[in-house]
């Protein structure tokens, strides 16, 4: 995959009056840097893979897209929201737990609960999509209006979480 450029009378011009943001928003004259990254299959369609700088790049130097590993763990049912970060060079999760599932499911063990959980999933995960820790809070993640993650508002919100808990993971 790569990034995906757009060129036509749709596209603007450039910045007013300024040069250095024009030279960074476009490849080259024409082409205007979406931040988007995707690929072409082999019938000519375009698929968008996710966003150039929502990408994370793992130590080892594998790339990996938070939103399409959130979306495997979101799958249990007793987290209401998660988001994906690298803390110290490792994945990590920060939870915002489902205070309604978790009662309905009688658990008293939320930590518990989650590591087990998290660990069912990432079996069936590549490694390098696994965390390898997590932090439980109850302040629901910072978003956009469009509700996007404000990635770059996660790690104090995971340090808090981590400085509030008793135990490591």
């Amino acid at each position: 995959f790569g990034e995906i450029l757009a060129s036509g009378p749709n596209v603007f011009a450039g910045y007013l009056a300024d040069l250095a943001a024009s030279a960074a928003a476009f490849a080259e004259p024409g082409w205007f840097r979406t931040g988007d990254l995707g690929f072409l299959d082999g019938e000519g369609y375009l698929h968008i893979v996710g966003r150039a700088n929502e990408t994370l790049v793992l130590p080892d130097g594998k790339k990996l897209f938070p939103e399409e590993v959130e979306a495997r763990y979101a799958g249990i049912s007793f987290v209401k929201e998660i988001a994906v970060l690298l803390q110290d060079g490792v994945l990590a999760g920060l939870v915002v737990p489902d205070p309604e599932a978790i009662r309905i499911q009688g658990a008293s063990r939320v930590e518990g609960l989650l590591r087990e959980e998290i660990e069912r999933i990432a079996a069936t995960l590549r490694p390098h999509e696994r965390l390898s820790g997590f932090a439980i809070t109850t302040e629901p993640l910072p978003r956009t209006q469009l509700g996007k993650v404000k990635r770059h508002l996660l790690p104090d919100i995971y340090a808090r979480a981590r400085a509030g808990q008793r135990q490591h993971h």
